[in-house]
């Protein structure tokens, strides 16, 4: 399990990271491809990480961890999921957009939305990271001496 959450995790840096360079070049010296590749895989890549911590992470953890401070995180981590899943649509559409359509684009509303999308994201798994993580090693830890 924390395998699995901890390269979810990574995956979603990876993509912050490459959003960040982006946003770093415009309105110059983009490469047309990568962005599109980059478009093309940032939903699928937050939604998998959601889903993943949605359908097995956190039924995991609430039936492992009787806690009300964990159900609220996770509650809160659900709805965040939502917000960032369409912000990664839209962050998708932009993207392609810019390079389709370039006569039309605004490069710095871009670099805006792209920060305000991965600052979200990194935000967010910095909270899993520190309060979610420890939990999941903890877990696991008690269950493999169960055992």
């Amino acid at each position: 399990m924390q395998h699995e959450f901890e390269k979810h995790i990574q995956l979603q840096l990876t993509i912050c990271d490459q959003l960040e360079q982006i946003a770093d070049t415009l309105p110059h010296n983009l490469d047309n491809q990568a962005c599109l590749n980059i478009a093309r895989s940032v939903y699928t890549t937050i939604k998998n990480a959601h889903k993943f911590e949605e359908d097995k992470l956190f039924p995991f953890l609430l039936e492992n961890t009787p806690s009300n401070q964990t159900c609220e995180s996770l509650e809160r981590l659900c709805s965040e999921h939502w917000e960032d899943e369409i912000y990664a649509y839209d962050v998708q559409d932009a993207l392609i957009n810019f390079v389709t359509t370039p006569d039309e684009a605004n490069p710095e509303a871009l670099g805006y939305m792209l920060r305000g999308f991965f600052e979200g994201v990194r935000r967010h798994i910095a909270f899993e990271r520190e309060q979610i993580l420890p939990i999941v090693k903890s877990t696991q830890e008690q269950i493999g001496k169960l055992q």
